[in-house]
């Protein structure tokens, strides 16, 4: 009889060490795993407050002002399994897959009314293949191909909007040409980028084909002429930018016939100084204005 006893308790205990821990997430730390630094990395490991031992079961989120909640699945400190985030009262607002503590496999977000919002897969927590993002109705809003670098941005009819490549599997790095479009398919600009970056030429155009806009970037800021077209092709406006500002530049605006409309200088800090001279339509001066650092000084009319 004892042994039967004995037997039934030890069942008992096994069950119960078995039994997956739930815990909330305020429960949840995270800690930095030091051998990790040492390496050239940082893991931030989870633990449940008061122990010293990585967390093993399943993490918990209820439903609070942000309406969402989730449940985590953990192993040894680590995501591991499937993680599920829910739209209030239980609609699936996003599934993905960890192992080891990266995301492995699938991930998939979608909108209140199971309309699928984006798709991707990754492998050690690195996007491969290619990823997929929706509008509401389902249209594609943007496709990602990691494999050839490349990726499409969509109106929401459908049309392409932005086709440019990317360094490094980081889909914002944007290297080389990017092509806009407008809705109607015409070329709407042609823009440099290098590492993430605009650098050299941008040009943008009218439907019909003409230059509307052109501008250089070196770094990401403007530098040199950034001129603006009239669609008969005569020049609007032009400024001249100095590590991506007016300071110590010009700005010139024309007539659509193209005569100068305005001429204005301005100081290190970009503002307005010396002559500002605003011309009639046949040319002739009408306005000379004098300003010192930004500071209306005096107005002679013509």
């Amino acid at each position: 009889m004892k042994k039967k006893l004995i037997l039934l308790i030890l069942i008992m205990i096994n069950l119960i060490s078995c039994r997956e821990r739930v815990i909330k997430i305020d429960e949840i730390e995270e800690r930095i795993e030091i051998t990790k630094i040492l390496e050239g990395g940082i893991e931030r490991i989870l633990y449940k407050k008061g122990e010293n031992k990585p967390f093993t079961g399943k993490i918990v989120k209820d439903f609070e002002n942000d309406g969402v909640s989730f449940e985590i699945n953990v192993k040894n400190g680590k995501k591991d399994g499937v993680s599920i985030a829910y739209y209030y009262p239980k609609e699936i607002q996003m599934k993905e897959s960890y192992k080891n503590g990266k995301l492995y496999g699938n991930r998939t977000t979608y909108y209140r009314g199971g309309q699928i919002q984006s798709e991707s897969i990754y492998e050690n927590g690195i996007p491969i293949n290619e990823a997929k993002y929706y509008y509401e109705d389902g249209q594609p809003q943007v496709f990602i191909d990691y494999k050839n670098k490349i990726k499409k941005t969509y109106y929401r009819d459908g049309a392409l909007y932005v086709e440019v490549r990317f360094l490094d599997n980081d889909e914002w790095k944007y290297e080389g040409e990017a092509k806009l479009y407008y809705q109607t398919g015409e070329i709407l600009g042609i823009e440099q980028f290098k590492k993430g970056v605009l650098n050299g030429k941008s040009v943008y155009y009218y439907k019909n084909g003409k230059i509307q806009r052109k501008r250089f970037y070196k770094d990401g800021t403007l530098e040199g002429e950034d001129i603006n077209y009239y669609e008969n092709g005569n020049v609007a406006e032009k400024i001249f930018y100095k590590n991506g500002s007016l300071r110590n530049g010009r700005r010139i605006t024309y007539y659509e016939n193209g005569n100068i409309r305005t001429e204005s200088f301005h100081d290190e800090q970009g503002l307005y100084h010396g002559e500002m001279k605003k011309y009639y339509e046949n040319g002739k001066v009408k306005v000379i204005e004098i300003y010192e650092h930004g500071m209306f000084i005096s107005k002679k009319e013509f």
